[in-house]
């Protein structure tokens, strides 16, 4: 992935906006902040065009290293992602913090730990996970471009991490 330089704005509200179109999936920036009390708790996001998506970042050492590939405001939410069946799984810290950062989505308010994962939702997963932009997909049979996941499994083609072998999206 190659890096690119961004322009940075505070808005009137106080958020930084990442203002170039120079971000895709293959060019990011990484851009570093102070992590303060007000933000604790709370979940990083960036508003873009689409709405509301996850970024990747990490909180280390009082820092958020943010690796973005997309242009957009980054604004701090209140951590309300729920799920009814995760109470007893010994995973539950780590599923709410998936859910929270909107990685992990749950299925209608539930969250089927028992389950295993489909390729749709993986690819939804590591999507989300990478902070990637969703990519129409091309020649990616087997996919309906109405499909959730079509623009999740666009993005992983584009980057050569998942794609079709024969009629099988894998």
């Amino acid at each position: 992935i190659g890096t690119a330089a961004v322009a940075l704005d505070l808005n009137k509200k106080g958020n930084i906006v990442i203002t170039t179109a120079a971000l895709n999936n293959t060019t990011a920036a990484t851009i570093t902040i102070p992590m303060t009390a007000d933000k604790e708790g709370k979940v990083l996001k960036i508003v873009t065009a689409n709405g509301l998506e996850s970024i990747a970042y990490t909180v280390k050492d009082g820092l958020i290293t943010i690796q973005a590939n997309k242009a957009g405001e980054l604004v701090f939410v209140d951590n309300d992602a729920t799920v009814s069946d995760i109470k007893k799984s010994q995973y539950k810290t780590s599923i709410e913090k998936l859910l929270a950062r909107g990685i992990f989505t749950g299925d209608n308010g539930r969250f089927n730990p028992k389950n295993n994962m489909t390729r749709a939702q993986f690819a939804g997963t590591l999507s989300r996970a990478l902070g990637l932009n969703e990519v129409k997909p091309e020649n990616l049979k087997g996919i309906p471009a109405s499909a959730w996941y079509a623009g999740h499994a666009g993005a992983l083609a584009d980057l050569g991490i998942m794609g079709v072998n024969g009629k099988n999206f894998n």
